[in-house]
């Protein structure tokens, strides 16, 4: 148990006491699966010849497994932080309220339902898409507007230039005749 209590200095908190308390559990239990008895159902032929070393290894072996179970929880442990991350957890419960009647913390509600954030994106880019497409619609109706008032005003030139050519065609025919 010495390395269940290094563990136990490393890691504070209720989340950390209780995934503590798994390993323990679940290493005991395995430990106590794995009797001296099933042992040496296992090995028939050397528990004949060596009883009672056979029953050693089997303590031995139980011992080395359980050390090493240990030292790897605490090695992933380290590696993934897991300590600060439940300690982290353990904060945000206790931010929590907890209700007055039933004694049990509370869990906010979300803010919107799932459907309501997707619908609320969606409209979102929807509106963005038409602000830029309205944009682009006003460009276009602006750049619409200089092309007809360009229009206009060459339709207005060949219009005097084709009055002057009538003109020039009456004086002409009026001369002539």
């Amino acid at each position: 148990h010495t390395l269940l209590n290094n563990m136990a200095s490393l890691q504070d908190g209720t989340r950390a006491r209780k995934l503590r308390q798994a390993l323990e559990k679940a290493l005991a239990n395995t430990v106590k699966a794995c009797h001296n008895a099933k042992f040496r159902e296992c090995f028939p032929k050397l528990t004949i010849q060596h009883g009672p070393a056979l029953d050693d290894l089997c303590t031995q072996l139980l011992a080395v497994y359980s050390q090493n179970v240990q030292q790897e929880f605490l090695v992933i442990s380290h590696e993934a932080d897991i300590s600060s991350k439940l300690a982290a957890l353990d904060n945000l419960l206790c931010e929590q309220s907890v209700s007055v009647q039933t004694g049990m913390r509370r869990v906010p509600p979300p803010s919107l339902s799932p459907e309501k954030e997707i619908r609320d994106m969606c409209v979102k880019e929807k509106r963005k898409e038409k602000e830029a497409m309205t944009k682009r619609l006003r460009e276009l109706e602006s750049h619409n507007g200089l092309l007809e008032s360009e229009l206009r005003s060459k339709r207005a030139r060949w219009s005097a230039f084709d009055d002057v050519v009538s003109q020039c065609q009456t004086k002409c025919l009026t001369a002539s005749e």
